[in-house]
């Protein structure tokens, strides 16, 4: 697996928010499963209309992906729906996203259990933890994409860079003037983080995780 991409199944999640909503319009296409969650199943509602009309199978799940239980039921929920998840794109609030989010605790064991799966990750200046990249990186079919940088700028533009880690997926995309400046600071972090942890937390993590 390179990328996904027609007949792919895709999770959204924080899909009622600027960004989640042009993330939606962007990857709606003919053939592909959409899945929309947000605790604004409100929104979702107008949201899911505009993305059936290219062909788009659109779902809508009401989740708070800070939440470990209600991450969980939202997982559950996609599998039922399609079967399988293909891409997801844990769409946390950047100002607060730190480490692992419960919704990325919660999918990283379907796609190591699928041995295929891209997940994108939307966080501020923090690396996707070492220890996750390190737990899944003899898998070549599960791809960890950081997205780091400026999201205050054109969601739509924003939106489009991401659909393109859905077709090519790449360890690491930066946003903004001071992109290499975030590197170096990107891999600082990482190192120091996997210097402290070590991978046997989150295997232990990926192995133990229960989805029903």
């Amino acid at each position: 697996m390179i990328g996904i991409g027609m007949n792919g199944v895709v999770v959204v999640t924080g899909a009622a928010g600027e960004l989640g909503q042009a993330m939606a319009a962007a990857l709606a296409q003919n053939g592909t499963t959409l899945i929309l969650a947000d605790r604004d199943t409100h929104a979702l509602k107008t949201i899911a209309e505009r993305c059936r009309e290219p062909g788009a199978e659109i779902h809508i799940v009401e989740a708070d992906i800070s939440d470990t239980a209600s991450a969980r039921k939202l997982v559950n929920a996609a599998r039922e729906i399609a079967g399988r998840i293909d891409v997801w794109i844990s769409n946390a609030d950047p100002a607060r996203s730190r480490g692992l989010t419960p919704d990325i605790r919660a999918v990283t064991p379907v796609f190591a259990r699928q041995k295929r799966g891209i997940l994108i990750n939307l966080v501020s200046g923090d690396a996707l933890a070492a220890d996750l990249r390190e737990a899944l990186s003899a898998r070549r079919d599960i791809h960890l994409c950081d997205v780091h940088g400026a999201f205050g700028g054109d969601a739509g533009k924003l939106a489009r860079r991401i659909a393109d880690l859905v077709r090519a997926p790449r360890p690491r995309v930066m946003l903004g003037a001071n992109d290499n400046l975030l590197d170096r600071i990107v891999k600082g972090g990482a190192a120091a983080f996997a210097a402290l942890t070590g991978v046997g937390g989150l295997i232990a993590t990926l192995e133990s995780a229960r989805i029903s």
